[in-house]
């Protein structure tokens, strides 16, 4: 009977997608796959107001529900962590990348599950531009994130690139009149022009370069790359169609494949393209500035610019119930300013607040990009160390307290005090909260100034 109950489970289950035996076993033994992208590339994955979405997003859970994989998504703080994640395994899949050589060492690459054309922004001022030889003497603002910075300077070697560090940098320098154009993709710049109101910017034109949509997959996971492969083999155009107009047609955004029907059809140089509709009114422009603020504060704490406490406890919680499924170590720093109040007293609340921006700024120079840092409230801040001992944990703790100590703060001297514990069995997650800030006390009754663990 429970053999016949299997089957029927079986075929309902995969009753979309082919499998083979190999490739359903794969999928019963390998319940929690684990997801991990950063939530900061938007409109392909990003974090909103708690959810993690974007059109990457919307296609891995589609692809997911073909195949009946369980998966948990982990959001890093950036992409170079991601990578980091799967090249050492310790995450498995990401659910959108480009294939590079040095990427292809050590992860596996889907087939695209979607392609997107690079376009050139400039400002609503400048005529249609028919290719990238028109930019040639003008400064072009290329964010050194992504691939196409080192495409472009390859195929194009004369063109004058800016380095920058983000997409709204880049658009920020063209708004400026600092560059000439951007260029990024579609769906990319149809978020940003209209959420952040670019009112003076506009697509002007295509590049021959597109971006292929790719799931990035551990070096080990053979059977899961068959196994997506499937599924992206078995998605449909409606489908496709479905996630497009959610993100692009949505956002004010051109018909990418009616802008190529028309190049197609044209003779290939003449092509205006409509300025976008921008919201003009000021209710409008207040609530999008307002929602923006919202965005921020929801995640990182105004004054330092550290993960506010929501995050820390998502983050927690994230690496407690990783622990608990696959035994992945971790640490938890907490750490307190000594006699804040007194320097408050002392030097005013002003001069209070210069310390704990400084105090962020040391923690941040002393940490991995791949621990999680975040001001916990008042002048206590927490570190989450994923994948770290104890030792190891207060070697940071101790390197902490002697940059705080000797760091020249203009009027006082300042010290901190440190609690330091690892994650175990033993553990219930308020307790071990309890624990680490027990340690936290301890060092305080002791004189201060010291690292308790």
């Amino acid at each position: 009977m429970k053999k016949l109950i299997y089957l029927l489970f079986t075929i309902l289950c995969f009753s979309s997608v082919n499998l083979t035996p190999k490739e359903k076993n794969f999928i019963e033994t390998h319940q929690n796959i684990k997801c991990v992208t950063t939530g900061k590339w938007a409109p392909f994955t990003y974090y909103h107001n708690g959810v993690l979405q974007g059109i990457a997003i919307d296609y891995w859970r589609l692809i997911s529900s073909k195949i009946n994989l369980k998966y948990y998504c982990y959001i890093n703080p950036n992409w170079n962590s991601v990578l980091e994640e799967i090249k050492n395994k310790r995450k498995d899949v990401t659910p959108i990348s480009a294939i590079t050589p040095k990427r292809k060492k050590y992860a596996l690459f889907s087939k695209p599950y979607a392609t997107f054309q690079y376009v050139i922004v400039t400002k609503n001022t400048v005529s249609f531009i028919p290719s990238l030889k028109f930019l040639k003497d003008k400064k072009i603002a290329l964010s050194k994130k992504y691939t196409i910075m080192e495409i472009i300077k390859n195929k194009y070697p004369y063109l004058a690139i800016i380095p920058t560090k983000s997409i709204e940098e880049s658009l920020e320098k063209v708004k400026k009149g600092e560059a000439f154009a951007t260029i990024t993709l579609s769906p990319v710049a149809s978020y940003y022009l209209s959420k952040y109101k670019f009112g003076n910017l506009k697509i002007s034109g295509i590049t021959p370069f597109s971006y292929k949509a790719r799931i990035m997959i551990r070096k080990d996971y053979a059977e899961l790359l068959s196994i997506i492969n499937k599924a992206i083999m078995n998605i449909s155009e409606k489908e496709k169609i479905n996630i497009y107009k959610k993100w692009v047609y949505n956002k004010n955004f051109d018909n990418e494949e009616m802008f190529k029907r028309i190049l197609w059809i044209s003779i290939g140089i003449i092509l205006i393209l409509t300025a976008y509709i921008l919201y003009q009114t000021n209710v409008i422009k207040n609530k999008i500035e307002e929602n923006l603020k919202l965005l921020h504060f929801a995640t990182h704490d105004k004054l330092t610019g550290l993960y506010n406490r929501h995050i820390l406890d998502y983050n927690l919680k994230q690496h407690i119930n990783e622990y608990r499924r696959y035994k992945a170590p971790f640490s938890v720093i907490f750490m307190d300013i000594d006699d804040f109040k007194k320097i408050n007293d002392t030097y005013g609340h002003e001069f209070g607040d210069y310390v704990l921006s400084e105090i962020s700024k040391i923690i941040k120079n002393c940490v991995r990009q791949s621990d999680i840092v975040g001001r916990w409230g008042g002048e206590e801040f927490m570190i989450i160390l994923p994948n770290t001992k104890l030792e190891e944990a207060v070697k940071v703790a101790l390197k902490l307290k002697s940059k705080i100590e000797t760091h020249n703060f203009r009027q006082t001297h300042i010290t901190c005090s440190f609690g330091v514990a690892t994650f175990n069995n033993e553990n219930t997650d308020t307790a071990f909260i309890k624990k680490v800030d027990e340690k936290l006390y301890l060092a305080k009754s002791k004189g201060k100034n010291r690292v308790e663990y």
